[in-house]
This record gives C-alpha cells, sequence and structure tokens, in this order.
C-alpha cells in the first residue's frame, strides 16, 4: 500500500474546527467532547491528510438513530467497525 504523506498544513486545525460546528448541528448535546488527534493534530509533523476525530458521547446507542441524516450529508456508516461500542463515520473517501 501507498502511503501519500503531505507537509503540515496550518488550515488542519480549521477544517477541524469546522466539522465540529457542523456536526454539532446534527447531535446537538449527544456529544460531550470533540477530539483532533492523529498525525494531522501535531503541529509542523508530516502527514497522512486526513482529519480524525474522536467524538465522547452521552449514549453510544442514541448515535445510531443519526444514521440516516449522515448518509444524507455523504458520511460512510461504518458502524463498530471491529470495536465494541464505537461508532464509526467517514467522509471524503
Amino acid at each position: 500500500m501507498k502511503v501519500r504523506l503531505s507537509n503540515y498544513c496550518e488550515d488542519w486545525v480549521r477544517m477541524f474546527l469546522d466539522e465540529v460546528e457542523f456536526l454539532k448541528t446534527i447531535f446537538k448535546d449527544e456529544i460531550v467532547r470533540f477530539e483532533h488527534f492523529g498525525s494531522t493534530s501535531v503541529p509542523v509533523m508530516k502527514a497522512k491528510p486526513v482529519i480524525d476525530m474522536m467524538c465522547i458521547v452521552n449514549n453510544i446507542q442514541r448515535i445510531d438513530l443519526y444514521n440516516d441524516e449522515m448518509l444524507s450529508y455523504e458520511y460512510d456508516i461504518a458502524g463498530e467497525w471491529g470495536i465494541s461500542g464505537r461508532r464509526l463515520f467517514r467522509k471524503g473517501g
């Protein structure tokens, strides 16, 4: 597998924050906290240009109720993706 790394981009923080604001409009109070993790969260580090986010939620089962809405915004719904108690949404291919 070929991995593409990019030089650090200051826009990655803005992209994360923009997505946080967007997701707040969907999930409202279901999300307790948003975390930006992975290589794009580390200033000056080369990274795969993928914004990794983790959301801490009140009730993981309630997140499934948003699947249709997330699909309408072109997110892939990956469910637990091999980790019990997790919900994975992917966007952008």
